[in-house]
């Protein structure tokens, strides 16, 4: 049996995060003495869980954490200036429907 999750759907259900729609990084966080997450803990589990887990999470998520830190250690990043929304297309990964245009800023 093939079982596939499309992770972008889920995210997209207000039953499961409220104000799906909206950008709001805050929701990931973890406060001392939450006792329990506002969404189910596996309502988004881009890497798998248990003994399905991806092998390289770990490397992923490091590379991901050094890569953006020395970006925002020498760079100030700032959005278009155009304003231009970039909206998604769903394929089996989530990429964008057009590109995503950043300014890098050389901090001094």
């Amino acid at each position: 049996t093939l079982f596939h999750l499309c992770h972008y759907a889920i995210s997209q259900e207000d039953s499961e995060f409220s104000q799906s729609r909206s950008f709001q990084p805050s929701r990931w966080l973890r406060e001392k003495g939450e006792e329990t997450k506002k969404h189910h803990p596996f309502a988004s589990i881009p890497f798998g869980f248990g003994t399905r887990t991806c092998l390289g999470k770990r490397v992923a998520e490091l590379e991901m954490f050094s890569v953006i830190s020395r970006l925002i250690k020498h760079f100030e990043v700032r959005p278009d200036p155009s304003g231009k929304v970039v909206t998604a297309m769903t394929r089996t990964l989530l990429c964008p429907g057009s590109p995503i245009n950043l300014q890098f800023i050389d901090r001094k």
